[in-house]
């Protein structure tokens, strides 16, 4: 049966949103920070963002421009407000601490850069700004000022005035200093001065007529100029005010373009950054230079704060730093990550986007050789994996780069105790640069090791890598295993297993076997959902292996059209198998062998939905389609969701409140979008999401404080963090919640230094009272029951009809819990209820949750030692 590209494109209505949720550039304009150093302001998009520079965490998220945002500044007359200019024509003026918008002043032209006077002084009031706007005729661009005048309306226009005609737009080569008195606009050649306080204008000329000039910065106090050129060298001028020739003077370091320059606020150190990965800062009157090399990434922007407490530096992936004058680094602000390179910008993220299964973070490809771990909810990049171990190297020339190896695939197993990865460099000169390399997550780092690397794998390029699924009849002995596939026309199997020997054990991975058909190159592989079947494309042929036999079972003919990818079906729909060529996608009945549907689409990018049968499925036209297997008809169509091709995307899945999260609990037609979210990335490195659209009429939980408030009020401590967990799971009694998070108290407690502890009496009842939530279905144990020894000595003589009653397990916990607070100071509790109950059947755990809390009791045993608990008479009288 076929289905027409017509019926794949007719329109259904849906209630899905197409959301930009991240890959936003941070770092395509100056940050700005807060007269008290507290905060700083970073341009994103039509917003903007306001993060805590002690906490790392965004506070606020400006949002009332139209446009891109193009600059933020301080108000000098107000240390809480801020200003903001956009290509939308206008400049808002905003109070930052509780994100109001207070006024709004149109400029009715597009503002590319906005600065501004740190003090008031003669020429210049406290409500001026300098905007770099569009001419009368759009085609360049010019230096305004701009009085921003006082007036009670909420909407003012403002008229500005042009001070230095045809400059760039870029926020690099416009500066102010000289005690505010002096504005420097640096062109290729040349560079235009306009002294504020006489309105008089001048210009530079560069000497050198194969230079230009790339950045400026003008002496916060002092007559002095300097520039960063094209040829690495720092130009300096001096005396340029009089009418005499100017005094000019160079300083090289940089082997590179200058890419920005930054005074500090008192002028005695100047700093400079370029595609050298360093930061080098120069003192002014001495020959001293101090360096800060092997950074992340090339320096792109340059910052200083008004205190002159730190430096803040920009750099090409998109991360922002704040380093301290000691060349330290403070804080870091992490976006989504995007590549730099000239590699990675012609194929971004060739990893895919992957989901972590135990922290359900999204996986991709961060920095040259790094996997970046990265959260969507927050829009940050928790922490960067490095796989490569090879530090960036910057080149001799811009024009030819150095190739790097870079990681091309990376997957995790079901559990998310497995990852591997395969490493190749791009540079055909280079031999012998392919890894494939297996990880394991140590659970007390909790970071993942490597465990096996395996060199040169395959003697051609590897197309795909995957992990079987658990096998559903034998999960506990299914033994786990990988499989590559490459252009050399073979796929290999892998499998964990001993490789002892005389000198000690040794567990690792090692290729089990190895399959190959008519020397056809293999292009791609998927494992069914059970795990018992393999399908491996060659060529116009879909073959199908049993993985524990490397056995041939059955083979699926295209004709002559080559087969790109394939993927088997989840759930419901796991009969059929699916397969895309150049311009069809082919659906397969595994049962009869038999094709059960074509579809005349060409497929850029297929994503799987593990919790439903929903495949969503990107043309090249960036159209998104979602539908099962099983009905050739689309479930959902939307048209050009973005702007540039999809290269890959991934199903996360959403935290349920309760209930099953398996398919037959979704009832909507659309099921996929009850349990998660899709995510999905172009080429452009920007990161989009679809899903059900949210109704605008609820109300919406924020969490949009001020967390270093927060912070400040409540110091960190293990306690702190044990009676957070507490307030957490009063609020959801989710059962793998509850249980989660008592693991979590228990790793907190007992790995915190025992001087900055309290004492163990204090809070050993609490933490083993919520161990215990699990086995009551997340409910709390009942205080009643927790007696004192008067009141369980009283109720002696009603439970002895009850002795040879068998003991239920709550009744064990209690008494384990009983013996622990013993230990700690407390005194013992009865574990015999006076109410008699109808014994409950044990649950299957029962003995495991015994062990570990008779383990957690000897552990709470050692930790008491380690503290000094408050007197048993002092917590009584409490």
């Amino acid at each position: 049966m076929a289905a027409p590209i017509g019926n794949m494109r007719d329109d259904k209505h849906v209630d899905l949103s197409i959301n930009y949720e991240a890959g936003s550039n941070l770092i395509y304009r100056k940050l700005c920070t807060s007269a008290d150093s507290r905060y700083i302001f970073c341009c994103c998009g039509n917003d903007i963002r306001v993060y805590s520079i002690r906490t790392g965490e965004r506070v606020h998220t400006l949002s009332a421009h139209t446009d891109k945002v193009t600059g933020v500044v301080s108000n000098p007359a107000s240390k809480g407000q801020i200003w903001s200019s956009s290509l939308d024509g206008t400049i808002k003026q905003w109070e930052y601490n509780d994100g109001v918008l207070l006024k709004t002043f149109v400029v009715s032209r597009p503002v590319h850069s906005i600065y501004v006077a740190t003090s008031v002084h003669a020429g210049t009031t406290d409500k001026q700004v300098f905007c770099v706007l569009d001419n009368s005729t759009g085609k360049k661009t010019e230096l305004c000022s701009i009085q921003l005048i006082k007036s009670t309306s909420h909407e003012t226009s403002v008229t500005p005035q042009v001070l230095i005609p045809d400059v760039s737009s870029d926020d690099r080569r416009v500066s102010i200093g000289v005690n505010n008195s002096l504005i420097a606009a640096a062109a290729s050649k040349t560079i235009a001065l306009y002294f504020i306080s006489t309105k008089q204008t001048k210009r530079l000329n560069l000497r050198d007529p194969f230079l230009r000039l790339t950045c400026i910065a003008v002496h916060p106090t002092k007559m002095c100029i300097a520039a960063g050129a094209s040829d690495g060298k720092i130009h300096y001028w001096y005396n340029f005010h009089s009418k005499n020739e100017p005094t000019h003077r160079t300083e090289h370091w940089h082997s590179l373009p200058v890419r920005d320059l930054s005074f500090t606020p008192e002028g005695s150190h100047l700093i400079s950054g370029g595609h050298e990965c360093t930061l080098v800062v120069w003192q002014q009157g001495q020959d001293r230079k101090r360096f800060l090399p092997r950074l992340s990434s090339p320096i792109l922007r340059l910052g200083t704060d008004p205190s002159n407490q730190f430096y803040i530096i920009s750099y090409d992936n998109n991360s922002v730093q704040i380093i301290s004058t000691n060349l330290d680094i403070i804080q870091t602000f992490q976006g989504l990550t995007k590549g730099h390179l000239p590699q990675q910008i012609e194929s971004p993220f060739q990893a895919g986007l992957q989901q972590d299964p135990q922290s359900k973070h999204v996986v991709t490809n961060g920095r040259p050789g790094h996997l970046q771990f990265y959260e969507t909810m927050s829009d940050r990049t928790l922490y960067n994996l490095d796989v490569v171990h090879v530090n960036y190297i910057s080149p001799h020339e811009l024009e030819t780069p150095i190739a790097m190896t870079d990681i091309e695939h990376a997957k995790f197993d079901v559990t998310g105790e497995w990852m591997a990865t395969v490493e190749q460099c791009p540079d055909a000169d280079i031999t012998g640069e392919m890894c494939l390399k297996f990880w394991w997550f140590n659970d007390e780092s909790q970071s993942f090791k490597l465990n096996t690397s395996i060199t040169q794998p395959h003697d051609g390029q590897i197309t795909s890598l995957n992990f079987r699924p658990l096998v559903t009849s034998d999960p506990e002995g299914c033994m786990p295993m990988a499989v590559t596939t490459s252009l050399d026309g073979k796929f290999k199997t892998w499998i964990f297993s001993d490789d002892s020997d005389i000198y000690g054990d040794r567990y690792c991975w090692c290729c089990d076997s190895v399959g190959f058909y008519h020397q056809l190159p293999a292009v791609d592989s998927d494992f069914s959902q059970d795990g018992s079947l393999l399908a491996v494309p060659f060529d116009a042929n879909v073959t199908l292996w049993n993985p524990e036999d490397n056995v041939l079972r059955y083979k699926l003919n295209h004709g002559q059209l080559p087969v790109k990818k394939v993927m088997f079906g989840y759930n419901s729909c796991k009969q059929y198998i699916m397969s895309s060529t150049d311009s069809r996608l082919y659906v397969w009945n595994l049962l009869s062998l038999s094709i059960h549907y074509i579809v005349e689409v060409s497929v850029s990018t297929v994503v799987r939905d593990p919790l439903s049968a929903y495949l969503a499925v990107f043309n090249n036209s960036n159209d998104l389609f979602f539908f099962r297997p099983d009905k050739s008809t689309p479930a959902s169509v939307l048209k050009n969701v973005c702007n540039s091709p999809v290269v890959s995307g991934v199903f996360i899945h959403k935290q349920r409140s309760g209930g099953s999260s398996d398919e037959q609990t979704r009832s909507t037609q659309l099921d996929w979008a009850e349990g998660s979210t899709l995510y999905f990335v172009n080429k452009k490195q920007d990161m989009y999401s679809c899903c059900k659209k949210v109704d605008s009429t609820q109300p919406v939980n924020t969490q949009n404080v001020l967390v270093d408030k927060i912070s400040d009020s409540m110091p960190a401590s293990q306690l702190g963090i044990l009676l957070n967990l507490s307030k957490t799971d009063s609020q959801n009694s989710r059962k793998d919640t509850a249980t989660k998070e008592a693991k979590m108290a228990d790793y907190q407690i007992l790995s915190g230094p025992s001087h900055a502890m309290p004492p163990a009496s204090s809070m050993t009842k609490r933490f083993l009272t919520s161990l215990l939530h699990h086995r009551n279905g997340g409910k709390k144990p009942n205080t009643s029951d927790m007696m004192s020894e008067d009141d369980t000595d009283e109720s002696d003589g009603d439970s002895d009809s009850n002795d040879e009653t068998e003991v239920s397990e709550t009744h064990k916990d209690q008494q384990i819990l009983g013996e622990a607070t013993v230990m700690c100071g407390y005194p013992a509790q009865s574990t015999v209820d006076p109410s008699p109950r109808t014994p409950q059947p044990p649950p299957s755990n029962t003995h495991n949750d015994n062990i570990t809390l008779i383990k957690l009791c000897k552990r709470m045993k050692s930790f008491s030692k380690l503290t000094t608990p408050h007197s048993v008479k002092d917590e009584d009288d409490k």
